[in-house]
């Protein structure tokens, strides 16, 4: 939501075989949030987002998550994502001169 991450990057990380699925702003900066309406707009896409990709792929799937969003996204996708409704979620972390580095997975 504050930035792009190219679809590239993305196969780079977990391979070819690889469903990508975005959630983004318009405009992508920072302050994007000004009102909890906002934020409740968000949480509502996360879950509706998580939903069809478990309708889509089914529950023995494990999510690469590629953040580039504030730290309210991030916080507030955590509360959205339910262990025993969602599948399982892997959040990678970009590294300087590295890409991005994989962190332990939540089942």
């Amino acid at each position: 939501m504050t930035s792009a991450i190219a679809d590239d990057r993305v196969v780079d990380a977990v391979g070819n075989d690889v469903s990508i699925w975005e959630i983004s702003s318009k405009p992508q900066k920072h302050g994007i949030f000004r009102h909890n309406d906002d934020l409740s707009r968000y949480r509502a896409i996360v879950r509706s987002t998580l939903d069809e990709i478990k309708n889509a792929h089914g529950m023995g799937v494990r999510l690469s998550i590629f953040p580039a969003v504030p730290v309210l996204c991030a916080i507030e996708f955590g509360r959205v994502w339910q262990p025993k409704a969602h599948p399982a979620l892997e959040i990678s972390d970009q590294s300087k001169g590295i890409g991005f580095i994989s962190k332990p997975s939540f089942n």
